[in-house]
């Protein structure tokens, strides 16, 4: 299953479904920019406007060397994908709206020498109210084959509990939790 490996993506989800509590999804007013200092070099952060655009509010810089120091900030991300890809990701971030989970992508990824990475993913859905842009709070991560470090590092104070990863196919995975669960039975019934 392709739930989240490393510790500090598993640290942001805890982090995550902390601020949301009881509530369907966390507002941009719950999260602590402090508490997000630890991921700032592998953050994102994304406005969803309308269908059609996607704008990218915020790019760590680890990401922005990633992707040969161009900043993206300001730029709709579907404007920076060919249509499927679009397509792809149009659906996932609906779907991780839709039943309110947070959504963990396994990517392979090469580097500008052809050097094969894995990258993964964590997207947050965070929504500020009926007439505001809905938000996606993230981080990228690459590593060399397998990560291991989830092993190593692992906290039990942020451990997920009762976790599950629902596959969604092409290496995406929702984090769900019972409430989450009992949420899609209601809403499948």
């Amino acid at each position: 299953m392709a739930g989240p490996e490393r510790f500090e993506t598993r640290k942001l989800l805890v982090y995550w479904k902390r601020i949301r509590g009881e509530k369907r999804f966390p507002s941009s007013d719950d999260i602590d920019r402090g508490k997000l200092a630890l991921f700032e070099p592998n953050l994102f952060e994304l406005k969803i406007v309308d269908p059609e655009t996607v704008m990218v509010m915020h790019v760590g810089d680890t990401l922005i060397a990633r992707m040969g120091n161009i900043d993206i900030c300001g730029k709709n991300l579907f404007e920076l994908f060919d249509a499927a890809r679009v397509s792809d990701m149009r659906r996932r971030f609906q779907l991780m709206f839709d039943i309110a989970c947070a959504l963990c992508t396994h990517n392979d990824v090469f580097t500008a020498d052809g050097e094969e990475l894995r990258a993964e993913t964590l997207f947050l859905p965070v929504d500020d109210g009926p007439d505001k842009p809905r938000r996606i709070f993230g981080t990228i991560y690459y590593t060399h084959g397998p990560d291991s470090r989830n092993i190593e590092l692992q906290d039990p104070a942020m451990a997920l509990q009762a976790e599950t990863f629902l596959e969604v196919g092409n290496g995406y995975a929702i984090a769900l939790d019972g409430s989450d669960i009992s949420r899609l039975r209601r809403s499948s019934a």
